[in-house]
């Protein structure tokens, strides 16, 4: 996971420190396992606090890191605006967009959206620490002690704590995940983002494995930042779709403007009895549908050349169809050239024949 970590915890220039961190271990933990998790983060420049927690129950352990990060900051001589505690399995795609985010509440007031606890509402928290922990010991869960908590210092009902953030996500959709990244949807965050083997971001027509596909997601985050990451454009009369950074798709029928008019309608391409907060719409077959309906044809993102700040290439792979078993050699690639150092002529790529689907041009 380390290997991710730096992507929002080592600093991309110097005009900008990177974010504190702190590490809160079990004591369970092995000597030789800690001291192999120190190596890692010096060897990949992240600078973080690694502290051990004496508490056996997973939960109190997180409501503990209430004390701990408060703690930690005094301890390093940081004075800290917001908190966030999210577990080792939470993608978070561009720091800068979080702060652009964050920048709309002021800290010196008590807000919560997500996991991210203003410095008001932190110190609240921490001064009411042992009436929580008395109370809710045996909540279930780490989210839903530190959320009890937070209501409870802020004196206000659970349900009216949080401050909604859409681009923040408990990513926990179950299957092919394709439909919620190519819907329009704000992301800033994405928790359970391997989802433990259930969600695959890259569908199931992909070679690489679900490390590998948040890896290529990472590094088109890193050049095109947070505020471009998934934005949508549609070609060609509705039959080309782009998703920055993540997917080239060729629909057979083109897309009407009621599928793109609410980013909330997204494709149900996940397990079809698995329902999520937004409307959908029916799943498009890739590259062919056993009822003989319009089908769709699908690129995921594979690798990002950048060959300058402002410029790179984007290569996007052919994903197959539930009951093919495409190789390498076998699937065609495309590439988009984001060009944005010098305006110019639209950069046209030269028609690309896919089997059972007519050639098209994209610009």
């Amino acid at each position: 996971m380390s290997d991710l970590w730096t992507h929002w915890l080592v600093s991309r220039s110097v005009e900008s420190a990177p974010p504190r961190c702190l590490i809160l271990l079990s004591e369970e933990e092995k000597e030789e396992d800690v001291d192999n998790l120190r190596r890692v983060l010096r060897e990949r420049q992240i600078s973080c606090g690694i502290k051990r927690s004496s508490y056996e129950r997973y939960e109190i352990r997180v409501l503990s890191m209430i004390r701990e990060m408060r703690g930690y900051a005094d301890e390093i001589g940081a004075r800290v605006d917001w908190f966030i505690i999210n577990d080792d399995d939470t993608f978070w795609l561009d720091v800068r967009a979080i702060r652009r985010m964050l920048s709309k509440y002021n800290p010196a007031k008590q807000y919560l959206p997500g996991m991210l606890f203003s410095r008001a509402l932190f110190s609240a928290m921490e001064s009411i620490w042992s009436e929580c922990r008395e109370l809710y010991e045996s909540a279930y869960g780490g989210d839903e002690m530190l959320t009890s908590c937070a209501a409870r210092a802020a004196g206000v009902d659970k349900r009216e704590i949080m401050t909604e953030e859409r681009g923040l996500h408990q990513f926990d959709v179950l299957g092919d995940t394709t439909g919620v990244l190519q819907g329009g949807l704000p992301v800033l965050s994405m928790h359970h983002f391997l989802g433990g083997g259930w969600a695959h971001l890259h569908g199931y027509s992909t070679p690489l494995t679900d490390m590998e596909q948040i890896q290529r997601l990472r590094d088109a985050a890193a050049f095109l930042g947070g505020n471009n990451m998934f934005q949508r454009y549609v070609f060609g009369d509705g039959k080309w779709l782009v998703v920055l950074g993540y997917s080239v798709t060729y629909f057979e029928e083109p897309l009407k403007p009621a599928d793109l008019a609410s980013m909330y309608t997204q494709e149900h391409t996940w397990y079809e009895d698995y329902r999520l907060a937004f409307a959908d719409r029916r799943r498009i077959e890739e590259r062919h549908d056993p009822a003989g309906r319009p089908a769709k044809q699908t690129f995921y993102i594979d690798s990002t050349d950048v060959l300058s700040a402002n410029t790179a290439v984007f290569s996007f792979l052919q994903a197959d169809s539930w009951d093919e078993s495409l190789t390498q050699a076998e699937r065609v690639r495309i590439q988009l050239f984001w060009d944005g150092d010098s305006p110019g002529p639209d950069v046209e790529q030269p028609p690309l024949s896919l089997p059972g689907f007519h050639s098209r041009q994209i610009r």
